[in-house]
């Protein structure tokens, strides 16, 4: 199920932007699901994967961040480094995304903006 609100599976982050941390199983089975609808093909699958390890590495990130913060608190300096990590892999993510829609064929490209809800801007 994708498109949900945020919290749910593929909510309006999409994998590994769930209100409450995201799983990395669910957010490996998420993008293997998206796969299968996408119907990426053998040309595609470098873009692919590149895609899918830049949201993998997003929500490991952002995991790490969220328990940081619920642990303990977190310091001004490392919010400074949070958010500083997190800028240079949103643009790591922007990249990938730009990169994978370049290979998608147009209906894809249609199939994905109807599922990621937000293609490119929120994944």
């Amino acid at each position: 199920m994708m498109g949900g609100p945020a919290g749910m599976p593929g909510g309006y982050g999409g994998p590994g932007r769930m209100m409450g941390g995201a799983d990395p199983a669910a957010t490996t089975q998420r993008l293997n699901a998206l796969k299968q609808q996408l119907g990426i093909t053998l040309a595609q699958e470098s873009a692919w994967d590149d895609y899918a390890a830049a949201v993998t590495t997003r929500a490991a990130l952002m995991n790490g961040h969220r328990q940081a913060m619920l642990d303990g608190g977190v310091s001004p300096v490392q919010m400074q480094q949070f958010r500083q990590s997190g800028f240079a892999q949103m643009q790591q993510m922007a990249t990938a995304s730009r990169r994978v829609q370049t290979v998608l064929t147009p209906a894809q490209r249609t199939r994905a903006g109807g599922l990621m809800g937000g293609w490119g801007q929120r994944w």
